[in-house]
């Protein structure tokens, strides 16, 4: 499957067209190890704890030109906020 950044730059635009972003008070979560997160026959291992304010302090770095994106890293906190507000909305 192939995606491009400018679809998913439409899509978020498109979903977050009214601008109103809530986050959960609950801001820690399980995190299981890329090795394994695809491996859905076998129960993970390595688990961690994530932070969704650490996450989203992370790419504030970059809004702030503090620091340039670093695609894999920056995507795996990205991620973690999208699930967050994905999550205060059910």
């Amino acid at each position: 499957m192939k995606i491009s950044g400018k679809q998913i730059k439409i899509l978020v635009e498109k979903i977050f067209a009214d601008d109103k972003v809530y986050i959960p008070s609950k801001d820690h979560y399980w995190n299981i190890d890329s090795s394994e997160i695809y491996n859905v026959y076998n129960q993970p291992k390595k688990l961690d704890i994530g932070q969704v304010t650490e996450d989203w302090n992370e790419l504030l770095q970059i809004l702030e030109n503090k620091r340039e994106p670093i695609l894999f890293h920056d995507l795996e906190h990205l991620s973690q906020v999208l699930r967050a507000i994905a999550e205060s909305e059910k």
